[in-house]
């Protein structure tokens, strides 16, 4: 029992320690942060995530907005009111994220994207999930959509509008489409 009390004393004791450090100290969390940040990472989906959020808010990820390390903490203060999400996209450097055609698309529209380019990031992300009621969400899923429903609308409606031009498109391509649509 003794063991265990010391255990989490130290530790809510490191946790206070780096979260002051992450707040008046900045350059110095970044530099441990580049030695450490791994570890940290790791811990937050070691267990099965039981130690989630006791380090969620020590985690930096790079922003596309500055092209700085950020915390969820500052990422979601800089959110729009509209947005209901925090958008991610993992890749080998933050030179190829950027070409993703995905990357566009959530710039244009306004929205900050963390960048994730070390390989234990995807993992941290699928085991916290969400951030304050926030979910996370890889800009590179298959159901990724960032349209409105007016915009949905539209695009359905130009579907039905062009269904014959898009169904004589698929006809001439045969099998080797699924589907013609916008």
């Amino acid at each position: 029992k003794k063991l265990k009390l010391i255990s989490k004393t130290v530790e809510k004791k490191i946790k206070s320690e780096l979260e002051k450090m992450l707040k008046n100290e900045r350059e110095n969390y970044e530099k441990f942060f580049k030695a450490f940040g791994v570890q940290l990472k790791f811990g937050t989906y070691n267990m099965y995530g039981m130690n989630k959020e006791l380090l969620q808010d020590l985690l930096l990820f790079t922003s596309s907005d500055e092209k700085k390390l950020t915390s969820f903490a500052e990422y979601k203060d800089r959110m729009k009111e509209s947005q209901d999400k925090i958008y991610y996209a993992c890749g080998e450097t933050l030179e190829k994220i950027e070409m993703l055609p995905q990357f566009e698309t959530v710039k244009s529209a306004g929205f900050e994207i963390l960048m994730l380019t070390d390989y234990v990031d995807e993992f941290v992300f699928k085991t916290i999930n969400e951030y304050d009621g926030k979910k996370f969400v890889n800009i590179c899923d298959d159901e990724f959509d960032i349209s409105t429903d007016e915009e949905k609308k539209e695009l359905e409606q130009a579907n039905k509008d062009s269904a014959d031009l898009l169904s004589e498109m698929k006809n001439a391509l045969g099998d080797n489409v699924n589907a013609v649509r916008f």
